[in-house]
């Protein structure tokens, strides 16, 4: 079974052509909106790490969004396995109606691999 090198939600990433790195910007841990509702384009970025037996075996990603009892997708990626790492963008937007949690979760052939928690700030007040 592989294993899971990393899982991040962010704002954006970018490939860069010539060396294959992968540059992550705005991690997204923290969320303070002006108001609500509000949507997040956000991006979940992930790779694995293969043993060498997944190489031309066919495996789905999915991911789900769980806010309180509400639960969106799953969002699924189906993939062949060609080499030894494999990296997976999937573009999310969030619909977020108030604050609390958002815990995005990624599963590799309906097994859980990893989750990563959005905290959703109160609306700030002005005062004065």
């Amino acid at each position: 079974m592989p294993s899971l090198e990393y899982f991040l939600v962010a704002r954006a990433f970018s490939v860069d052509q010539w060396t294959n790195l992968v540059s992550v910007f705005e991690i997204v841990e923290e969320v303070h909106p002006p108001a609500f509702p509000v949507d997040l384009p956000l991006r979940a970025i992930c790779c694995w790490n293969s043993t060498g037996e997944e190489v031309g075996k066919d495996f789905q990603a999915s991911i789900v969004l769980r806010r309180d009892e509400a639960v969106s997708g799953p969002h699924h990626v189906n993939f062949t396995w060609k080499a030894r790492r494999h990296r997976l963008f999937v573009d999310l937007n969030v619909n977020v109606q108030g604050p609390g949690d958002v815990v995005v979760e990624l599963n590799l052939n309906g097994a859980h691999s990893a989750s990563h928690t959005i905290t959703v700030h109160q609306v700030a007040t002005v005062q004065g």
